[in-house]
């Protein structure tokens, strides 16, 4: 894991599972992994329901076994909520997320992720939104 390459992932699922029900999709680009094995990762996503945000954080791979990997993450985002997205109570979210990965002989690798969206209570409202995930992430080479 130390030293591994960059990858952009990309990546589908439910948003908001508990209320609203809607589809999510998204794209991020994980950094070459740092100090501690962190990796900065940075991304976007937009739900069915008009919603979108952009975030930047760390992840932090621990190994499970030969190719299975749990990645906890943490990033802070900007969010919209759209004509008619949920509204979180404010443009600065926080993205906690947990991820359950699988890595492939090539490089690439296929993950389960669950995230938690909110705001930490910096507003008045923090309604919040849980989403499921599978992502898809390839290694990028700069050759």
């Amino acid at each position: 894991m130390a030293g591994e390459g960059p990858e952009l992932a990309v990546s589908a699922g439910a948003y908001d599972i508990a209320k609203t029900r809607s589809i999510e999709a998204g794209i991020e680009y994980r950094f070459r992994s740092r100090a501690w094995q962190l990796v900065p990762a940075v991304g976007g996503a937009a739900t069915g329901d008009g919603a979108f945000w952009a975030y930047a954080g760390l992840r932090r791979p621990f190994r499970l076994g030969p190719g299975w990997r749990l990645t906890p993450g943490f990033a802070v985002a900007l969010y919209e909520e759209g004509s008619t997205g949920k509204d979180l109570g404010g443009p600065i979210e926080f993205r906690s997320s947990l991820e359950l990965s699988r890595r492939f002989a090539r490089g690439s690798s296929l993950g389960l992720a669950f995230y938690h969206l909110s705001h930490a209570s910096i507003y008045d409202d923090n309604p919040g939104s849980n989403s499921v995930i599978v992502s898809w992430a390839l290694p990028v080479s700069h050759r």
